[in-house]
């Protein structure tokens, strides 16, 4: 896995050329999308997953410093994105 727009997520040619980016402190940004509402997503079941997801990517020693629980959509309805309104 690589951060997105980083060194790290160029064709792999050589460990060395990265430096920090492979060895030092990294701040790294999550997205947890959902196929419900935002109101009925459990906050602590999520945080659960998230820490489940990294540890099986093989991310160790993760501090979670902001979570920020916001509709992805909130123009749209469930139903209206099921009907595709975003690509009409």
């Amino acid at each position: 896995s690589a951060v997105r727009n980083s060194k790290l997520s160029y064709l792999f040619t050589n460990s060395t050329d990265w430096g920090d980016l492979a060895k030092g402190r990294q701040t790294n940004l999550a997205y947890q999308y959902y196929s419900h509402p935002l109101d009925k997503v459990n906050s602590t079941a999520s945080k659960a997953q998230l820490d489940a997801d990294l540890k099986l990517a093989g991310i160790k020693n993760v501090e979670v410093t902001t979570q920020l629980h916001t509709n992805y959509f909130p123009r749209f309805t469930p139903a209206g994105l099921k009907k595709g309104l975003l690509w009409i």
